[in-house]
């Protein structure tokens, strides 16, 4: 079997990450295979969907109600002492995704395999000594694609 490997979309969201944040990410997708066949998972690949967001696409996030914060107060929109793009949160999804037609609720399959993925990125942040935190795991806003480093 051949091991997942990032696509281009997902290549160019891990290139705006923070290097810890990207170190977790690509080593999860090492991980992914062993994991998922030691766990009975139906999870087998995943894609990086949005890494750095411009203060414009953060406020219209914002606007469209996808968001609670506004640009400048998400950990997307962080840069380094550059000004270069530096995100401390990722958004990840599994591969292939399917969004719930009705805007309803997520089939039950899709919100097993986001578990799934969350359990491999906090096994690959554990190993890599990386402090992460998952929108999974919030009460209110859950925003169950998101990462963030919390240190």
């Amino acid at each position: 079997m051949t091991p997942p490997k990032f696509g281009a979309r997902s290549r160019a969201c891990l290139d705006t990450l923070d290097h810890r944040l990207r170190r977790v990410v690509e080593a999860a997708l090492v991980a992914l295979p062993a994991m998922a066949q030691t766990e009975g998972w139906i999870l087998s690949d995943f894609s990086v969907v949005c890494g750095w967001r411009s203060p414009e696409e953060q406020d219209r996030l914002y606007a469209a109600g996808r968001s609670q914060l506004r640009a400048g107060q998400s950990k997307h929109n962080h840069t380094d002492a550059e000004g270069r793009p530096c995100s401390l949160a990722v958004d990840l999804l599994p591969y292939p995704w399917r969004w719930p037609a009705d805007g309803g609720d997520l089939p039950v399959d899709d919100e097993r395999r986001l578990r799934e993925l969350a359990a491999v990125i906090k096994h690959s942040a554990r190993v890599l000594g990386v402090a992460i935190e998952w929108g999974g795991d919030w009460t209110g806003f859950i925003d169950m694609p998101h990462y963030q480093i919390t240190t």
